[in-house]
């Protein structure tokens, strides 16, 4: 992202040298220890709170998603997909909130008046610009402003990847992972050299009741003390979500590059610690009675597809858990199990029988699948005691 001016502002020669030079790039600004630390500042404040900041050493981070081929390649080729935040499912994601307020609007509007007719008086030409019409057209290139702004990061390439520190959220597991049948992959990203991009660009979530003021980081007549206020802007709204999304605990890698032009970036992620299958992860091996051979063969690769994460999770020591419901709780159960048991199981139970199964015995596979995890559970449980 190339923004136009630092607290020093731009004129005569420093203009020069920026035509020059070109403007510093985001991902050189966040490896300024000042940059991150007078955002997470400026997000203090305008929350009103004095805890937030980043946890070192990072906690265990979680990524709910569909077992999918794209997912599957990610986790092999140690990388991760940021997405244009324009494209995200909340609406307020990244959005810029400014003269939202028609009093405020109205306002602005008035002190914009007077400081013409003050500049007019100085001139000696008061009363040049008619009251009336200037401050309503003021209202309304304010209110114009404000659309603009609101979009603002659907241009401005800002790229995030959301974690959270939660792996057993009821809701994210339905709305994130498939309704259940997907996965939640554990990452430990202090295994990442301390000096990487990946972890200079990684923050917790602030959440709060009202959308972060990021006015007067664009007020080029008081410019605010920040060295660099309008990709603290950015980055502030990119880290700023209403209180209704407080449960998910997210924390986000955020990029921002205007000269992408593309729907996602790929970086370097750690290795897996875990992956965590969801309640429903064998769901996509069934079919019904009355399906055509397409969504037949789709369940068959679908197995393959599991086998090939499951023989890269053995290779790496990735240790794999299901997500088991607790009867009489609202709660999910992480049953731990190693990778290998887990690819026995699934070539006892689909790879002789075609690598699918037809869906009226999806209850007795499953059922098996618990049995599977308690028999192994019990018999790490006696070699412990023994």
């Amino acid at each position: 992202m190339k923004f136009g001016w630092t607290k020093d502002g731009l004129t005569g020669e420093e203009d020069h040298k920026q035509m020059i030079n070109g403007f510093k790039e985001y991902i050189d600004i966040v490896e300024e220890e000042q940059f991150r630390n007078e955002t997470m500042a400026y997000l203090r404040k305008s929350h009103g709170v004095d805890s937030y900041s980043v946890s070192n050493p990072f906690p265990p981070l979680y990524k709910y998603r569909a077992l999918s081929k794209y997912a599957v390649e990610d986790i092999i080729n140690h990388r991760f997909a940021a997405t244009s935040i324009g494209s995200f499912n909340d609406i307020f994601d990244g959005a810029m909130h400014a003269y939202g307020d028609e009093e405020q609007r109205a306002t602005l509007a008035q002190k914009k008046w007077e400081e013409f007719e003050e500049l007019g008086r100085r001139c000696g030409l008061p009363g040049l610009l008619p009251h009336d019409s200037f401050v309503k057209s003021m209202e309304v290139h304010y209110k114009q402003e404000s659309r603009s702004k609101f979009r603002m990061d659907d241009y401005l390439g800002t790229y995030v990847f959301c974690l959270s520190e939660r792996n057993d959220s009821i809701l994210m597991w339905a709305h994130y992972a498939n309704e259940n049948a997907g996965i939640c992959i554990e990452y430990d990203f202090n295994e990442l050299d301390e000096e990487s991009l990946v972890r200079k660009c990684l923050f917790p979530v602030s959440y709060c009741s009202k959308p972060i003021d990021v006015l007067p980081l664009f007020d080029k007549d008081n410019p605010p003390t920040l060295l660099y206020p309008v990709d603290t802007a950015a980055l502030c709204t990119a880290l700023s979500k209403a209180k209704e999304w407080e449960y998910e605990r997210e924390w986000r890698f955020v990029e921002i590059d205007i000269k992408a032009k593309a729907q996602r970036v790929f970086r370097r992620a750690p290795i897996p610690k875990r992956i965590i299958f969801g309640n429903r992860f064998l769901k996509p091996l069934f079919y019904y009675q009355n399906d055509d051979d397409s969504k037949r063969k789709k369940c068959e690769e679908n197995y393959d597809l599991f086998i090939r994460l499951l023989d890269y999770m053995v290779s790496e020591g990735i240790e794999a858990s299901v997500a088991i419901p607790k009867i009489g709780y609202y709660e999910l159960e992480m049953n731990n199990l190693d990778a290998s048991k887990l690819k026995q199981f699934m070539v006892n139970e689909f790879g002789r029988r075609n690598k699918s199964e037809n869906m009226r015995y999806y209850d007795v596979i499953t059922d098996k699948l618990y049995d599977f995890i308690d028999k192994e559970k019990n018999s790490k449980l006696s070699k412990a005691e023994k």
